[in-house]
């Protein structure tokens, strides 16, 4: 479930700039505790494979 919302979240802010941060708070509104370690390994975990790219 985390991990959908994490996608879902990034999708949905394609053209904008986000932050794991952003992402954490987001999710930890809608009841879902998650630190930022957690989004910035997952977010890594994606990159790796190739599902999405990070834009410096």
């Amino acid at each position: 479930m985390i991990l959908e919302s994490i996608l879902k979240f990034i999708f949905d802010s394609i053209g904008s700039s986000i932050s794991t941060k952003k992402i954490s708070d987001t999710l930890t509104s809608r009841g879902l505790s998650i630190s930022n370690h957690t989004v910035e390994n997952y977010i890594s975990a994606f990159v790796e494979s190739f599902l999405i790219y990070k834009v410096e």
